[in-house]
């Protein structure tokens, strides 16, 4: 399958905003969208994030991309060795 095009992640961007303004969760806005696009689900989350990573790095991206909408991802923080043990 191509690459989604620019208009389609902004359209994924805007949804994902919309469902996130509204409390709903994300996982529901990368079905939805999964199933207008007829892309898998798991495709929609990983151009989610990329885009997001892109945005964090790139100003310009980022207002083209997210079209002014505030969504940002919080640092992931890995397990201490002692957690991952148990």
């Amino acid at each position: 399958m191509k690459k989604m095009d620019k208009a389609q992640i902004k359209q994924l961007m805007t949804k994902a905003y919309e469902e996130k303004s509204q409390g709903r969760s994300l996982s529901k806005a990368f079905e939805d969208f999964a199933e207008q696009t007829g892309r898998a689900k798991g495709s929609i989350r990983n151009v989610y994030y990329a885009t997001l990573q892109e945005a964090n790095e790139n100003d310009d991206y980022k207002k083209e991309m997210l079209c002014g909408n505030n969504l940002e991802v919080s640092k992931i923080i890995g397990f201490k060795d002692a957690e991952s043990d148990l």
